[in-house]
Formats: C-alpha cells, sequence, structure tokens
C-alpha cells in the first residue's frame, strides 16, 4: 500500500506474466486481484 498526495492505493507486479504493473486505486478490488494472481501463479491445487 503507499499513499501520495492522500490518495492509496496498491502497485501490483505480476509474477507470471511479464513484468506489467497494475495500480489499483479502488482499495475494495486489491484483494479481489491479489486472489486472481495467487490462483495464477500458485493454481488451484487440491486444498
Amino acid at each position: 500500500m503507499k499513499t501520495a498526495q492522500d490518495k492509496e492505493y496498491a502497485t501490483i507486479r505480476s509474477g507470471v506474466s511479464c513484468t506489467t504493473d497494475k495500480r489499483i486505486d479502488d482499495l475494495s478490488k486489491i484483494a479481489d486481484e491479489v486472489t486472481r494472481l495467487t490462483s495464477e501463479i500458485a493454481g488451484e491445487g487440491a486444498n
């Protein structure tokens, strides 16, 4: 999490695809993006 000029945002980098940064200003969407990237990187698994 970062704060710039009283605005919080997150910068998420994908570990599988190319090094593309995605800046998310809507904090409610950060958890969804982290979950998606975790699934992409780790896969679904048996658990």
